[in-house]
């Protein structure tokens, strides 16, 4: 069964997420999908609690009769405990059984109720029990829109929706009437080019991060490329460790001038990071800028602290401010005092550990895209290649065979698959078994040449106690442990008479009788039969039922012989040589030029098991040489004149690895020497084939000691 699809809608209040979850999940319903619409807080018992928490109804009242402040390391807890919860209890069995699940609001990207302030410690423990979603949808709408929707419905506006803060993302997008849907999967939020939650993860990030924060009291945050605080976006506000700028930023007015610093500090980066003056505060700011892809993608800063040499300048400024705004702060000038403070001689160390995370940034970008590009590339190769486990091959064949398994796979059809042996029949029944609609059933395989009739025939069909000596108990047959699944039945030619009749009962009736039984079963079985001979000449010469030939040959792969695909040897022999040294522990080795060359010239009768073989044979004589040498090569009769493209990849692949003029140097002696063994040593007519003088044919049959 597929998985469900874990779906997420985000966005600020009045943006429409609720409305359009609810959408989403109709329309997904009348497309036959089962769905669970769920909130944040869960209705679980936590959630609830929570709920109850949040709306001021469950917290410690105060003597005046307004709610405590519940502590925030609780409430972090509460929120992970309901994560984990309903996680357990409500989405992930939802999923297990197929069931898409939609949520509004998850990512917490809408905590700052009451107009709380809110720690980055705080997102990160509330967050520990989140699952990634599948797809995370973030709806954006003109301000006053937003705004409306919130009035309508009486809603206390929260402290990160306000008008200045909507104005200023609708700044950002201008001319936009209506939702704008972006994937997180392809973007950030409201198509942002850095994803800062991603980068958050970074390991060297967060203990950059965590190393100003201990020992500054200073947070590290990433605006985008026109200075808009990514983390403001997402409705998260995290403020520096002081009173004046919390109270700040749970102003309206302030929350606009603090952007507003912010923006025209980092217009002013060009590169490194540096001191970018007083914000409205008089406080600090330093910034770097974030580049990647040749343009400026946004930027990393920290504000809100005072350089110790400066303080005194900017208490002046702080004081003003504060009053001006009036701001809930008590006794300013002691609040001011708690600012954080950095020595000017700290400051260089700051920025160095700043500019160290900025390189780390491009680095992961940089390694992000060439891992893009390399998985753009595998597609592309994986176009022309293969789509199943295990079955290896590009080649035009091969192709052929992708396309007709493609068609097969989500059908119940019965196949006969037709090979010479060690083409890879079973794994062609394997690719349809595990990528079709039984895939969550069991695969039988039976060899039916492996057994004399009475074997098999208790072995395919099972046999009752005592139904003859040595039956000391009751066994169900093949055919019943597959039910449900598939039964491959591999040299289905070799096949007695006697046993043809039994199993073209199965095919037509979906019915056996076990042996020493009476009484016939029922089964659902998906057929796939293979062989290595001709059966319609079977059929011919009286060898096999025509009946049951028509039974099974509802659809036939042919599957190519090795040397029908010479194309695909290389890839073949990379891939041996991969799995011998994962499943030895020993480095990969490779093979010699002139030995890779010489598999050209052999026609494989024993196909790509043969090659696998030969292989471990060249790898374990090898020793520990990190090139097998081509001494090595198995001595073989001299088979079949190799084919001209055949012929002429040997001759490329001998060349690999050298010069130009050692590469023609031994295409030259190679087509002297084959010459010499087709004429048999008439130089006159090699000459005159080979277009040149006979002196000058003589005179390189000498060069390259070919004389004798």
């Amino acid at each position: 069964m597929t998985p469900g699809r874990f779906i997420v809608f985000e966005g600020l209040d009045g943006a429409g997420t609720t409305t359009q979850a609810k959408q989403l999940a109709e329309r997904l319903q009348k497309q036959g999908r089962t769905v669970y619409l769920a909130h944040q807080p869960s209705e679980g018992p936590v959630g609830l609690l929570t709920r109850q928490i949040l709306a001021g109804r469950s917290a410690t009242m105060l003597a005046d009769g307004r709610p405590a402040v519940v502590d925030e390391r609780v409430m972090a807890l509460l929120f992970a405990a309901d994560r984990l919860d309903h996680l357990g209890s409500q989405i992930e069995p939802r999923l297990l059984r197929g069931e898409d699940v939609i949520l509004d609001r998850y990512t917490l990207s809408s905590l700052a109720y009451q107009g709380a302030s809110i720690s980055h410690e705080f997102i990160q423990a509330a967050n520990r029990f989140a699952r990634r979603p599948d797809l995370t949808l973030f709806l954006y709408v003109p301000a006053a829109v937003a705004l409306e929707r919130v009035r309508s419905r009486g809603a206390k506006l929260e402290r990160y929706e306000t008008a200045n803060q909507l104005q200023a993302i609708e700044r950002e997008h201008p001319g936009s009437d209506g939702a704008l849907f972006r994937s997180a999967a392809a973007a950030a939020w409201l198509n942002m080019p850095i994803d800062s939650a991603r980068l958050e993860e970074l390991q060297i990030v967060r203990k950059i991060r965590e190393t100003v924060r201990r020992w500054w009291g200073v947070e590290l945050s990433f605006t985008d490329a026109k200075g808009f605080v990514l983390d403001h976006g997402k409705g998260i506000i995290i403020p520096p460790q002081n009173r004046i700028c919390t109270a700040c930023l749970g102003d309206k007015e302030g929350l606009r001038r603090c952007n507003q610093s912010i923006e025209a500090a980092v217009s002013k980066l060009e590169a490194g990071t540096r001191l970018l003056g007083p914000c409205h505060m008089g406080l600090e700011i330093v910034g770097t800028p974030i580049e990647f892809g040749g343009e400026r993608q946004g930027s990393l800063f920290a504000c809100g602290f005072l350089v110790d040499e400066k303080a005194a300048q900017a208490r002046a400024q702080a004081m003003a401010e504060t009053a001006e705004l009036m701001l809930p702060v008590v006794e300013p000038e002691t609040a001011f005092e708690s600012i954080q403070r950095i020595e000017a001689r700290e400051v260089p160390r700051l920025a160095d550990l700043m500019d160290t995370t900025v390189e780390e940034i491009d680095a992961y970008h940089d390694a992000v895209a060439l891992r893009e590009k390399r998985i753009a590339d595998l597609q592309d190769e994986l176009g022309g290649r293969y789509r199943f486990v295990d079955i290896i091959g590009k080649s035009e064949p091969m192709r052929r065979l992708y396309a007709l398994l493609d068609k097969l796979v989500a059908s119940d059809v019965t196949v006969l698959v037709h090979g010479e042996n060690g083409t890879g029949k079973e794994l062609i029944a394997k690719a349809l078994h595990f990528n079709g609609p039984r895939k969550q059933m069991r695969f039988v395989a039976q060899n039916c040449s492996a057994l004399n009739d009475q074997l098999l025939e208790s072995e395919l069909f099972g046999h009752l106690k005592g139904s003859f000596t040595g039956a000391t108990r009751d066994k169900p047959g093949l055919f019943k442990v597959a039910d449900g699944g598939t039964f491959f039945l591999d040299e289905v030619a070799d096949m007695s008479p006697a046993m043809q009749v039994k199993l073209l009962r199965v095919l037509q009736e979906g019915t056996f009788v076990p042996v020493g039984g009476t009484k016939p079963e029922k089964v659902d079985v998906r057929i796939i039969a293979a062989s290595n001979k001709d059966l319609h000449e079977a059929v011919v010469r009286r060898e096999f039922r025509e009946d049951l030939f028509y039974r099974l040959h509802v659809v036939a792969l042919e599957v190519p012989a090795l040397r029908e695909r010479l194309d695909d040897l290389p890839i073949l022999v990379d891939h041996f040589l991969d799995a011998n040294a994962r499943r030895t522990g020993r480095q990969r080795k490779k093979l010699h030029p002139e030995l890779m060359a010489a598999f050209y010239d052999w026609n494989w009768p024993g196909n790509v098991r043969e090659l696998e073989n030969e292989i471990e044979r060249l790898v374990v004589l090898s020793g520990d040489a990190a090139i097998v040498p081509p001494e090595l090569r198995a001595q073989r009769p001299a088979g079949r004149a190799p084919g001209s493209a055949a012929h002429m990849a040997a001759l490329v692949q001998r060349g690999l690895g050298s010069d130009l003029a050692t590469a023609v140097g031994a295409l030259e002696k190679e087509l002297i020497e084959t010459g010499l063994r087709e004429t048999k040593g008439n130089k006159s007519k090699l000459a005159e084939r080979l277009g040149v003088s006979r002196t000058t044919l003589i005179k390189k049959i000498r060069d390259y000691g070919l004389a004798d």
